[in-house]
This record gives C-alpha cells, sequence and structure tokens, in this order.
C-alpha cells in the first residue's frame, strides 16, 4: 500500500496502461480506465487513464490535496498517430459513459488531427498551472523519450516504493503492419 494515492493524470495512449501494469507487478491496487465513481474509491492505490485525468483538480480537492500525480507525457506527433489509430478501432463508444468521456476530453467523437493537437496542450498547460506551486506533488515523464532506469528510479522514489529491478512493461503497444 502508497503512503499516498497515485493519480496518473496523462492522457490516454501516453503509457498509462504500462503505468497500471507496472503498479500492479508491485502488488498495488491499481486500477486503469475507472469509472466516475471509482475515481473516489479508497481501496485503489492508484487511478489512471480517464477519467482521471479529466478530474485531477477535483480529485485533489476530495483527497484533501494527499495524492501524488503522475504526468504522462509522448511526443505529440506520436500520440496524435496512436489516438487515431486507437480511435480507427473503435470510431464511436458504444455507451454513455465512454461517449460523454471523449466529447469532454477531445470536444468531439471524432476529433481532428488539429483537435487532438489542441487537447493535448490545453491538457498539459492546466496540469502545470495548476501544480505551479506544488511541485512536490507532481512527477513528469515520458515512457517514450526519458531513460527507462531512471524514470523507474524516479518513480519508485516519488511513491515511496524500493526500485526491484523489474523494467516496466510496453503494455497496451500498438500492433505493427
Amino acid at each position: 500500500m502508497l503512503s499516498k494515492k497515485l493519480i496518473v493524470i496523462g492522457l490516454s495512449r501516453t503509457g498509462t496502461t504500462t503505468i497500471h501494469q507496472y503498479l500492479r507487478s508491485r502488488h498495488l491496487v491499481s486500477l486503469h480506465y475507472p469509472s466516475k465513481a471509482q475515481l473516489y474509491d479508497s481501496r485503489y492505490d492508484s487511478i489512471s487513464d480517464l477519467p482521471a485525468s479529466l478530474y485531477f483538480k477535483d480529485l485533489d480537492k476530495y483527497w484533501k490535496k494527499s495524492c501524488n500525480f503522475l504526468y504522462l507525457t509522448r511526443p505529440i506527433e506520436d500520440w496524435v498517430e496512436s489516438v487515431l489509430w486507437k480511435f480507427g478501432d473503435k470510431p464511436i463508444p458504444p455507451d454513455p459513459f465512454h461517449r460523454e468521456l471523449r466529447e469532454r476530453t477531445y470536444g468531439s467523437q471524432l476529433p481532428t488531427r488539429e483537435a487532438l493537437i489542441d487537447t493535448y496542450h490545453k491538457h498539459e498547460e492546466q496540469v502545470f498551472k495548476y501544480f505551479k506551486d506544488r511541485p512536490k506533488d507532481l512527477l513528469t515523464m515520458s515512457l517514450f523519450t526519458d531513460d527507462q532506469t531512471k524514470s523507474l528510479n524516479t518513480l519508485c522514489e516519488f511513491i515511496g516504493i524500493k526500485n526491484n529491478g523489474i523494467p516496466f512493461p510496453h503494455a497496451n503497444k500498438r500492433k505493427q503492419k
């Protein structure tokens, strides 16, 4: 169990599944892509992906600023291509909850490349602005460009667990043609 809940607030396709699977491999209770109600459930050591990235300010207030936040980044063009690939697989979510998440996150059920770029930049701006006076509560890293060993050490130190030497899995990887 972590001393502080970890909320992973990178957008989808930035490595949220990888972090989730790594935490589970460390026997932490981690939930990826939670329902809105699960965001407020104290049983979880960590929550990641949407809707956590949408509601991070509300979650911070709810948990009385007792959480650590991990903001995952990815080179923007790679991220856009990955999101467009994912949406091609499931163009419009079948259920109202996921349709609302997509609409609130990207502004549309089928966002354009330009809309995705705008979404990414706005989200990043919101995250950095919100945590500008609380740098110890936010860790920013990229599983795509940062040194993986250093990132793993930094993450473990940030959340207060010992690095056992097991590397990050590469989860939810897009299949190459």
